[in-house]
């Protein structure tokens, strides 16, 4: 946390120097708020994550929630990534959190690559927490979410985009195939051992 802190002073003195009063008090309450114990400060950033003006805050706020290790940020990130406001900027809330294990939210990272109309950054996000699951994963879930995944309807996607949109959706599909393909696996070898 201590990078994130060291550049979100450095954007409060820019703010500052820019005369930009809005973004300086912004950034000032995160970083009063992350001189509060942790559980008071994540519910004040999850306030503020919401409301802030300033993408540059949010993004800050993500970032600092990237690193606090307490998966309950999980819920307002995702949250943020799925708000209106905040559509061109969801790969911010997005990366994050691949630094948690999501396999019980693996549904609502299939789901919101499949809204994407742009195969980018929030895609590209997407596929990064996907590969970062730990499970173990439900074996219907897999199926639905790996059929869903192929399945994908591109006309929606402009002609020139299609090829890399398909290579990401195939990326989340091979990766939950491969994670369901280890654990299922391992199961049979655990069952090999047993009963030999």
């Amino acid at each position: 946390m201590a990078k994130t802190l060291s550049q979100l002073k450095s954007a409060v003195a820019k703010a500052k120097a820019l005369n930009n009063v809005e973004l300086h008090a912004e950034l000032n309450q995160i970083l009063a708020t992350m001189k509060q114990p942790w559980p008071k400060a994540f519910r004040l950033l999850s306030k503020l994550l919401q409301c802030a003006s300033s993408q540059i805050s949010k993004h800050y706020i993500a970032d600092l929630f990237g690193e606090a290790t307490d998966p309950q940020v999980l819920k307002p990130l995702m949250r943020a990534a799925k708000a209106s406001e905040n559509r061109e900027y969801s790969s911010n809330f997005i990366f994050p959190c691949a630094q948690y294990d999501c396999t019980d939210y693996v549904n609502f990272f299939v789901q919101f690559l499949l809204t994407c109309k742009d195969p980018g950054e929030a895609m590209a996000g997407c596929v990064h927490v996907i590969e970062e699951m730990q499970g173990p994963f439900d074996s219907d879930s897999i199926r639905i979410n790996v059929a869903k995944l192929l399945g994908r309807d591109r006309s929606m996607i402009p002609t020139d985009l299609q090829t890399q949109d398909e290579v990401l959706t195939l990326q989340a599909a091979y990766a939950l195939l491969d994670k369901y393909f280890s654990q299922v696996d391992r199961q049979w070898n655990l069952e090999l051992r047993v009963s030999s």
